[in-house]
């Protein structure tokens, strides 16, 4: 059902070739939800027996070509750059090798529909708007912001779309003036192999943050409500798990509130630690 439906994914259809572009791949730093959930889909289309290729930026000690789960993934350019490598690498490499676009729009939109004619199916997680001007300088910020409200309704007006929640839905209809009937809601799934915990409870309270450590996220605000929580209960730990952009600023702002024996940073964590 859902995705796999939208693009005629099932066991029975044929060998399909698919082309997906994403701001970034499972291996990336910061990758979150969405590189998630596109490639556990992806890694199960090819026990299906199609061909998927993703295109996604380069960072830094990645390799430029490299096969996960059976997904090809090729990288060129960075954070932003990687939008204008998008179509040059498409027409000069990938132009035959696909016959299906997957264009994950994660703010700034890919553009796919500009240069090819192939089918597509976007897919958005949740529309960014103000976000944009949390993350960057205001001067910047503006750029990707028009891009994603007017880039999408413009160049995106006929492409089929999936939300992951009836809220995502209702702002791209409402922000992004995207057709209702356009629009269809995929629900994140779950990897049941992988609720099994062996976690214990802990000894003092605790409370714990899972995700990308992104300025839009406000953990820091977090960490003042937290300074609030020790009052009441002083042994509280407040465990943040993950990596990202402001990692570095979150521990200097533990540290001048004076809780680092109370804030715990772990960094990235494996699917095996959040066990």
């Amino acid at each position: 059902m859902g995705l796999a439906n939208n693009i005629n994914l099932t066991k029975t259809s044929k060998s399909m070739k698919i082309l997906v572009f994403s701001w970034k791949d499972i291996k990336h730093p910061y990758a979150g939800g969405s590189e998630v959930n596109i490639h556990e889909q992806a890694k199960r289309w090819v026990k299906n027996g199609h061909n998927i290729i993703q295109f996604s930026p380069l960072f830094k000690g990645a390799k430029k070509n490299e096969t996960i789960d059976g997904i090809e993934i090729i990288r060129k350019g960075g954070r932003f750059s990687v939008y204008l490598w998008a179509p040059l690498y498409y027409l000069l490499y990938l132009r035959k090798r696909n016959e299906i676009i997957i264009d994950i729009e994660n703010g700034i939109p890919f553009f796919t529909t500009i240069f090819s004619r192939k089918p597509k199916l976007a897919i958005i997680h949740h529309v960014h708007g103000s976000v944009f001007f949390k993350e960057l300088p205001f001067f910047i910020a503006w750029i990707p912001y028009i891009l994603e409200r007017y880039g999408i309704r413009i160049f995106y007006k006929n492409t089929k779309f999936i939300a992951v929640s009836e809220t995502t839905k209702k702002e791209m209809i409402e922000v992004l003036k995207i057709k209702p009937e356009n629009i269809e809601i995929v629900y994140n799934g779950l990897e049941h192999s992988k609720l099994k915990s062996k976690a214990k409870k802990t000894k003092e309270p605790s409370i714990i943050y899972f995700g990308r450590l992104m300025k839009y996220k406000r953990i820091d605000l977090l960490m003042e409500i937290f300074s609030k929580v020790l009052k009441e209960a002083p042994d509280t730990k407040l465990h943040i798990a993950g990596t990202g952009i402001v990692e570095q600023e979150l521990k200097e702002k533990a540290k001048k509130m004076k809780l680092e024996n109370n804030i715990i940073f772990h960094g990235y964590v494996n699917d095996n630690q959040k066990k």
